[in-house]
């Protein structure tokens, strides 16, 4: 069964234009290196008009994994581990959802 990994990332109240576009990069480059993951989707607020769409993050993180097991050892792993030291100037908040696939 899946796990699926959702990071939502929210700007800092000092953001400029081009906090986006290194995030995007910072999380391109993890992605290239983590063993365990399965698949992967990067994305930015679509805009969409509607009261239950939240588009105040700034990127959208998916990550798959064969199981919770691999997620756990994502999580210590060194490259994420230094992915967050690297990126946590470019974001405020972090939001993650974690769901188990049906």
């Amino acid at each position: 069964m899946s796990f699926f990994h959702h990071v939502y990332f929210y700007p800092t109240e000092t953001a400029n234009p081009t906090d986006q576009a290194e995030l995007i990069g910072l999380c391109q480059s993890l992605l290239e290196t983590i063993p365990g993951v399965t698949s992967f989707a990067l994305g930015k607020p679509a805009g969409t008009d509607r009261p239950v769409v939240d588009n105040d993050y700034i990127v959208a993180l998916l990550l798959e994994f064969p199981d919770a097991a691999a997620e756990k050892e994502y999580q210590v792993h060194p490259q994420h581990i230094q992915f967050v030291a690297e990126s946590r100037r470019l974001w405020s908040t972090v939001k993650v959802f974690d769901s188990n696939g049906l």
